[in-house]
C-alpha cells in the first residue's frame, strides 16, 4: 500500500462480495508473488523474524496455563461434576460423559461473555459491525492491551489443553481426528495472530465460534438429565430440542455466514489485497480451513435432521459417537463399531445425546 493511499476499513458484508473479491485478491497476490524475487523458505523465515514477536515469558505462561487447565478439569470432574451426576442419578453412560460437557460449558460461557462484552459494549472493539477496524493502526510488534492479552493467553492455553483432553480425557468419537486437526490449526492461528499482533480479528473469530459451543454443551447436559433415577423428565426433552434448534440456527448464521463475510473477508481481501499485511495470505488460508471444518460438522446436523424427517430417529442422538457393546454394535480391537445405520436405537434408554460438534 502506498504511503499516501487512503484505505476504507468498511466493506460490503455478503457472499456476493466475498467470492469475487477473494478471487481477485488471490489473483493479485499470486501475480505479485511470481513477479517478485521472494524465495521459500528463506523469505518466509526472514519475514517471520521481522514481524513476529513472541517473548519467552509468553511461552512459559501459556504452557503453565495449559497444565493448569488440565489440573482444574481433573479436580472439578472428581470433586464437582461426578458428584453432580451421582446426585441426579444419571445413567452410567451419561454420568461418564457429563463432566466433559460441564467443563466446556463453563469455559465457553465465560469466553462468550468476555468477548461479547468487549465487542458489543466497548468502543475500542466494535469489530462485529465494522470488522475492518480490526486492522486500523496496526504496526509490527505493537503493544497488546491487557484485556486482549489475558484473553489470548487463556484461549491459547485452553486449546493446548484441549489437544491433550481430546486424546486422553474426552470420549473418542467419529470426528475426533477432525477435532484434533481443528485444535492444531486453532493453536497455530492463535500463536500466529498473537505474534503478528492480529489479535483484534482473533477476538471476533472466537466470539463467532464459541457461542455455538455454549448451546451445544447446554443441550447435551439436558439430554443427559432427561433420564435419571429411573424416571423420564420431559422438560429436559423440550429444552434439548429447543437447544438443538438454536444451536443449528446459530451455527448456520455465525459460522457459515458471519464468519466468512466478516472475518475471512476482512483478512483475505482487506488485509491481504489492500493493506498487504505480512502473513495475511497464510492467515486467510487457515481461516478457510476452519470454515471447511465448520461445513463438515454442519453435515452432521443436516444428517440428523434428515433422519428425523424420515422417521429413522425419534429423539436427539449423537451420530458422532460409537455404538457401545451390547447396543447394536460390535467390538473390534477394543473399540466399538457403529450400528449399520450410523445412529443409536432411539428406543434405548441408555443412549441419548446430541448431534453436534464437540
Amino acid at each position: 500500500m502506498a504511503d499516501n493511499e487512503i484505505v476504507s476499513y468498511d466493506f460490503e458484508q455478503s457472499y456476493f462480495a466475498l467470492i469475487p473479491d477473494s478471487y481477485l485478491a488471490w489473483k493479485q497476490h499470486i501475480r505479485e508473488l511470481l513477479d517478485s524475487d521472494y524465495s521459500f523458505p528463506s523469505g518466509f523465515l526472514s519475514d517471520l523474524k521481522t514481524y513476529c514477536r513472541f517473548d519467552v515469558a509468553d511461552v512459559i505462561l501459556i504452557l503453565l496455563l495449559s497444565v493448569t487447565w488440565t489440573v482444574l478439569r481433573w479436580l472439578s470432574t472428581e470433586t464437582l461434576f461426578k458428584p453432580i451426576g451421582t446426585y441426579f442419578q444419571l445413567l452410567p453412560s451419561d454420568h461418564k460423559k457429563s463432566p466433559e460437557s460441564f467443563w466446556k460449558l463453563l469455559f465457553y460461557s465465560a469466553s462468550v461473555v468476555y468477548s461479547g462484552y468487549l465487542i458489543f459494549f466497548t468502543e475500542d472493539y466494535n469489530f462485529f459491525h465494522r470488522p475492518g477496524l480490526a486492522w486500523e493502526g496496526w504496526t509490527p510488534g505493537m503493544s497488546i492491551h491487557p484485556e486482549i492479552y489475558i484473553y489470548y493467553m487463556s484461549q491459547g492455553s485452553f486449546y493446548i489443553h484441549s489437544i491433550f483432553a481430546t486424546i486422553f480425557m474426552d470420549m473418542w468419537r467419529r470426528d475426533s481426528v477432525a477435532m484434533l486437526v481443528h485444535h492444531f490449526i486453532t493453536c497455530f492461528l492463535i500463536f500466529l495472530s498473537y505474534g503478528l499482533r492480529y489479535c483484534n480479528i482473533g477476538l471476533l473469530v472466537f466470539l463467532l465460534h464459541d457461542i455455538t459451543d455454549v448451546e451445544l454443551e447446554f443441550t447435551k447436559l439436558n439430554v443427559y438429565l432427561k433420564r435419571r433415577g429411573g424416571k423420564s423428565y420431559m422438560i429436559h426433552e423440550y429444552i434439548s430440542i429447543a437447544g438443538f434448534i438454536a444451536f443449528a440456527a446459530t451455527w448456520l448464521v455465525a459460522r457459515l455466514y458471519w464468519f466468512p463475510i466478516k472475518a475471512i473477508y476482512s483478512a483475505g481481501v482487506l488485509a491481504m489485497a489492500k493493506l498487504r499485511l505480512p502473513f495475511s495470505p497464510l492467515l486467510t488460508c487457515m481461516l478457510w480451513v476452519i470454515f471447511s471444518l465448520n461445513v463438515y460438522w454442519f453435515l452432521y446436523i443436516v444428517a440428523f435432521l434428515v433422519n428425523v424427517v424420515t422417521g429413522q430417529v425419534k429423539e436427539l442422538v449423537d451420530m458422532r459417537e460409537y455404538e457401545p457393546p451390547g447396543k447394536g454394535g460390535t467390538v473390534t480391537n477394543g473399540k466399538s463399531k457403529a450400528a449399520p445405520n450410523g445412529v443409536y436405537n432411539s428406543s434405548s434408554n441408555s443412549q441419548t445425546a446430541n448431534n453436534m460438534k464437540p
